[in-house]
């Protein structure tokens, strides 16, 4: 009887594409030893699992992207840490899944029994001394990232923010109906995973309210994304793309994508090490997009259409998300993970499919999406936050050019790599 590891395996080995060199100069060790050689096909199944069991944690809590993308990427880091101490290939997997075990279990306590279901398939066959071994490498790196994260300020009760009380100025956000409260503002002063801090990567800021250049954008928003008057094939573009709460948010969409397109023989090292660039640039593009968002406190386009060019009863499509509008973080993660894809691969001209989890809290009706280019999929999901209503065409295009550049910084910067010697030897 296959386990369920294997069926992963064998699921995302359906979608795999022939072996790419996989930027391999960056996946070696300082010491000139390369992980991904030691392994024999297969191997990534242990990272691809936990990032679905991390995926799964995220719906039950309904975290949204910033965090998930934060989370993905700890459990990522951890597994990728413990991958470089071992040349047998069984024990890189056994500690990758106490590693990824022992993050999850530490963000989602709650959910353990989850986590604790599937250790027997990676651990199995080894030694007491081994596991012993394997065990304490794990837990030991999961704990020291996971203490690292819970210093960065985000849990931090953000005192230099006043939210917005009744209307405001043409140009300003202000709260949009049945609103009370400002998501995340901590985040603007986050510290990030790899890039020093968010200015340096700021992209611009919105369009003057009393530009011709905001005022195209404003009809643009007004005509495409009104609730009961939009077209049928983009409001179905806007949920296809919603990925909010009960959702593994576009983290996880975007992980899916990325674990697809990994070739059959890659090991525990090489996927851990993509997924935990992919998230990292994607939680550290939502920083430097909530350091936009909180400086420029820009107006939703409820609230501009209603107060300016009408109708006052305007809607959007999808609900309008609480926090400032400019730039869009959907584009900023979207710009992040089709850059570190195109890295990793060396091309964008990838064939993939996207799934979908609309409608939320129930069975997805949406048919998953193909494209012939990453930047396809890319560029659809910007366009879904102006077909939804709730961003102008700037907002969306400056969070692209953010997610870009920080995930150029994230591929040259590498991720931290272990200095011990082999464990194993």
């Amino acid at each position: 009887m296959q386990t369920l590891a294997s069926l992963l395996l064998l699921l995302v080995a359906s979608h795999a594409h022939a072996a790419p060199e996989v930027g391999r100069r960056l996946l070696s060790r300082p010491d000139g030893r390369q992980p991904w050689k030691n392994a024999p096909p297969g191997n990534m199944t242990v990272v691809i699992h936990f990032n679905q069991l991390g995926q799964l944690a995220i719906r039950q809590t309904s975290t949204g992207l910033q965090l998930a993308a934060k989370y993905l990427a700890l459990v990522a880091q951890a597994q990728r840490t413990v991958a470089q101490r071992y040349r047998r290939p069984d024990m890189q997997v056994a500690a990758a899944a106490y590693a990824g075990h022992a993050v999850l279990t530490r963000l989602f306590p709650l959910l353990s029994v989850n986590f604790d279901a599937v250790m027997r398939d990676y651990t199995d066959g080894l030694t007491p001394v081994q596991l012993n071994q394997v065990s304490q490498q794990g837990i030991n790196i999961a704990q020291k990232l996971v203490a690292q994260s819970l210093t960065d300020g985000l849990a931090e009760w953000a005192d230099w923010y006043t939210p917005p009380v009744g209307p405001q100025p043409a140009g300003v956000y202000a709260f949009t109906p049945g609103q009370t409260f400002a998501l995340l503002p901590q985040l603007a002063r986050t510290r990030p995973l790899v890039i020093p801090r968010p200015d340096p990567f700021e992209q611009g800021g919105p369009n003057p309210a009393a530009s011709p250049a905001f005022a195209a954008d404003l009809a643009e928003v007004r005509d495409v994304g009104q609730k009961g008057f939009a077209e049928p094939q983009d409001v179905t573009t806007a949920q296809f793309w919603f990925n909010g709460p009960g959702t593994a948010s576009s983290a996880g969409q975007w992980s899916d994508v990325a674990m697809s397109l990994l070739p059959v023989n890659t090991t525990t090292f090489a996927a851990a090490d993509l997924l935990y660039r992919l998230n990292a640039a994607m939680f550290d593009a939502s920083i430097v997009c909530w350091y936009t968002k909180y400086k420029t406190n820009f107006w939703r386009p409820i609230t501009a259409i209603r107060a300016t060019i009408g109708p006052d009863t305007w809607e959007p499509v999808l609900n309008t998300p609480s926090h400032p509008e400019h730039p869009s973080g959907h584009s900023c993660a979207g710009g992040a993970a089709g850059q570190i894809l195109t890295n990793f691969f060396g091309t964008s001209d990838l064939d993939i499919t996207v799934g979908s989890e609309w409608p939320i809290w129930s069975a997805p009706t949406l048919p998953k999406r193909t494209y012939s280019s990453l930047w396809d999929a890319v560029q659809e999901g910007m366009d879904s936050r102006v077909y939804a209503g709730v961003h102008y065409r700037r907002a969306v295009n400056v969070g692209k050019a953010i997610g870009v550049k920080v995930a150029q910084f994230v591929w040259n910067a590498g991720a931290p790599a272990a200095t011990v010697d082999y464990e194993d030897r």
